[in-house]
C-alpha cells in the first residue's frame, strides 16, 4: 500500500485500532476480487478460496460486527456497482464507458463510511478528496493518464 493511502487511512480511523485492520483488509480484498474478474491473478482454487476466507475474515472482524448496520448496505452497493462496472464497460457507447470508469472506483464508499463512523461527516469531508486522488494515482499513470 502507498504511503499517501496509507496517511489518510490514519486520519480516516484515528486511533480505532479495528477499524484501521478492517481498512487494509478491505482494500486488499477488493483489489483480490478485480484481480481474479480480469484474470490478473489465475482463478484457480488456491486463489479463490483464499479470497473467500478474506471475506469470511472481514465479516467476521470486530469493526464489521460493531457496525454491521452500516457498513452491509455499503457492501451491497459497491458489489452492485462493481457489476455494473463489469457490465458497462463492454458496453461500445463511449458515455457507458464513462459510467462504468466511474463506477469501478465505488469501493472507496466503505472507507468513506468508516471514516463517517470514526470521526462524524467533518472527518469524512477531511479525508474525501485525498482518498479520491489515492485512488486515482493507484489505477492511473499521473502523467499519461493512461489505465495502469
Amino acid at each position: 500500500m502507498n504511503t499517501q493511502l496509507e496517511k489518510v487511512l490514519l486520519e480516516i480511523c484515528g486511533d480505532n485500532n479495528d477499524a484501521h485492520r478492517f481498512c487494509n483488509a478491505w482494500i486488499n480484498y477488493v483489489h483480490r476480487i478485480d484481480d481474479l474478474v480480469d484474470g490478473d491473478l489465475a482463478l484457480k482454487p488456491e486463489n479463490l478460496v483464499k479470497t473467500l476466507v478474506n471475506a469470511a475474515e472481514i465479516y467476521s472482524s470486530n469493526f464489521y460486527q460493531q457496525n454491521a448496520q452500516y457498513l452491509y448496505p455499503i457492501v451491497c452497493l459497491v458489489s452492485n456497482d462493481y457489476i455494473d462496472s463489469e457490465i458497462l464497460k463492454n458496453d461500445l457507447e463511449p458515455l457507458f464507458l464513462k459510467w462504468a470508469e466511474y463506477l469501478s472506483f465505488s469501493g472507496i464508499y466503505m472507507l468513506q463510511i468508516v471514516a463517517l463512523i470514526c470521526g462524524g461527516y467533518d472527518n469524512m469531508r477531511k479525508v474525501s478528496i485525498r482518498l479520491r486522488e489515492c485512488s486515482l494515482k493507484d489505477h492511473y499513470n499521473t502523467v499519461t493518464g493512461e489505465r495502469i
